[in-house]
């Protein structure tokens, strides 16, 4: 018996993620400044609910040609999760997207402001290992960097270079 806020919440997910999905599925050419032009379209209402300052630090991107409909998902879902968190828990004054080629990794950071947490006195949930699993399907990382009180960071590092026979998302044999 949830409350109708709460149905109003999940079935608001639920769209979102259905939204996210079909844009999987649009052809991108592995241009990367779409599909995280596609999560802050997606976004833009709870952003601007959120009432918080958002800064969009999205340099230009490198193209990767081989990204898959699945990996542009796995993307899509991990930089749009990471930001709902800073926006729905955070209590942040403001939250940053931004980007940059760091040798032959690529990486994608969702940072605030907000209170912060301490990952190891957290109830294990499905979120952040969510996060992980996915970014390791890509044969990435997440990395994220939280204390009470300093905020909340969360790091997408994606290969530049993959195998010429495995697509983006596709681990090599």
């Amino acid at each position: 018996q949830a409350a109708l806020p709460e149905v109003e919440r999940r079935l608001h997910d639920a769209l979102q993620e259905l939204r996210l999905a079909v844009d999987s599925l649009e052809p991108t050419d592995g241009d990367l400044s779409v599909i995280l032009g596609n999560v802050r379209h997606r976004m833009r209402a709870a952003i601007q609910n959120s009432g918080v300052r958002f800064h969009w630090q999205v340099g230009e991107l490198p193209q990767l040609p081989s990204l898959t409909p699945k990996a542009v998902l796995a993307i899509q879902r991990i930089i749009s999760e990471a930001l709902a968190n800073s926006l729905r828990h955070a209590r942040a004054r403001r939250v940053t997207v931004g980007t940059r080629v760091n040798g032959s990794w690529l990486q994608i950071d969702v940072s605030d402001d907000g209170v912060g947490f301490d990952e190891a006195g957290i109830t294990p949930g499905r979120g952040l290992e969510n996060l992980r699993q996915r970014a390791r399907g890509l044969g990435g990382t997440v990395e994220i960097r939280s204390s009470p009180g300093t905020g909340t960071s969360v790091t997408l590092r994606l290969p530049l270079e993959h195998s010429r026979d495995a697509p983006v998302g596709v681990p090599a044999a």
